[in-house]
């Protein structure tokens, strides 16, 4: 029963009135919690107490409990002052400064990952339901991790605990993906002269909406990936290399769609699956379909009624023993009319344009061109293997 359940009950039985808060949330974290680059001073926490009031037609009070700077340690040591007042939910996002530490070598993500789990075991041993949000990304001008790649690394961890501990997610990281949200550092952060990577006004926004679909269990976000073998980096892995990438659905979601979930390998729908409806393992291993090359890539669905679709490119990698022959631009080992039709698609584009593709720039001068086409044409029918 959920606590807006709960409480219409309480309320038909003994014939009162709702209490002045008939919700209590504790929205906990560092400065994003704060609200450091609202210009309105407001941040996520009041933005999603008026979501919720609306939504609800009732009282919500969203209380902020956040320290601009904080790492998960510091955070131990008044997460109990924190839940004093009692409430309904611990809105816990933090990490963001752990990331910065994790990059200089002061900190693993293990230890944040534990950080993060005692601080909700104590806000359910008072009585409070703990629920988890992942970090943001940082921009390509953020002073650490300005690639994401620990930042990823960590909320692929955040989710794998929510599902382990039962635990609500709220996953502003997808929310505010740069794979998926277009202009996301323009659009919805604070800008240039930030060197961290606060939201602005409309950033904001977009959390306190994020986190008000789930407590209002409606589901927006699709399926999200956790930490997948071999990783983000582009390492070389032998051709019988077992690739396994999980996915999750938060646990107020629909859940995955299994038939419409699969690895991408080069593109081709690939492998098997593995779970159930909140957590899929999807996996693929076989040495004599995956070429010269591995573009690993995922796609899912969930189950709700308008299905939130995920696809998206998680590495590249090399074959140990295995040669791409230029042109070869499908990775299968051989140069021929498959590559052509896949090169005329792209040919003609530039650099930053939609149609271009690195792998079909095959001297790497920004342009799809007849320079190009020339050293297809010369590997034309021949094989690497």
């Amino acid at each position: 029963m959920t606590p807006r359940v709960a409480l219409a009950a309480a309320v038909l039985l003994l014939g009162s009135s709702p209490s002045p808060a008939a919700l209590r949330y504790i929205a906990f974290g560092d400065s994003i919690t704060v609200g450091v680059g609202d210009s309105t001073g407001v941040g996520y926490p009041k933005r999603l107490e008026k979501i919720l009031e609306a939504a609800l037609d009732d009282n919500v009070q969203v209380f902020k409990s956040a320290i601009s700077g904080e790492e998960t340690s510091e955070a131990l040591s008044r997460i109990n002052s924190a839940l004093g007042g009692g409430g309904d939910g611990l809105l816990l996002m933090e990490g963001t400064n752990d990331v910065t530490r994790i990059s200089e070598g002061g900190l693993s993500i293990e230890t944040v990952l534990r950080n993060l789990d005692n601080l909700a075991l104590t806000a359910q041993s008072r009585g409070v339901e703990p629920i988890h949000a992942t970090v943001i990304p940082r921009p390509q001008n953020a002073f650490r991790d300005s690639d994401n790649i620990i930042t990823e690394a960590l909320i692929r961890e955040i989710r794998e605990l929510a599902y382990v501990r039962k635990r609500k997610l709220v996953d502003v990281f997808e929310a505010l993906d740069p794979q998926s949200l277009e202009d996301v550092f323009k659009t919805y952060y604070v800008g240039a002269a930030d060197r961290v990577g606060h939201p602005n006004q409309e950033g904001y926004q977009l959390i306190a909406e994020t986190f008000a679909d789930v407590l209002l269990e409606v589901d927006t976000t699709p399926p999200v990936v956790g930490t997948f073998f071999p990783g983000p980096l582009p390492v070389e892995v032998p051709p019988d290399f077992e690739f396994r990438v999980p996915i999750y659905e938060p646990t107020s979601a629909s859940g995955i769609d299994q038939k419409r979930s699969s690895l991408l390998i080069n593109g081709r729908e690939v492998g098997e699956t593995e779970g159930n409806r909140r957590k899929l393992d999807l996996v693929f291993q076989d040495p004599d379909t995956v070429g010269c090359r591995v573009v690993l890539g995922v796609r899912s669905q969930d189950r709700a009624e308008l299905p939130n679709v995920m696809e998206r490119v998680l590495g590249v990698y090399a074959l140990t023993g295995r040669k791409v022959l230029p042109g070869d631009v499908d990775f299968d080992c051989r140069v021929d009319g498959f590559d052509l039709i896949t090169f005329a698609r792209g040919f003609g584009a530039e650099l930053g344009e939609p149609r271009y593709q690195r792998r079909l720039d095959l001297n790497i001068d920004g342009v799809i061109d007849g320079d190009d086409l020339a050293l297809l044409a010369k590997n034309f029918s021949r094989s690497s293997r």
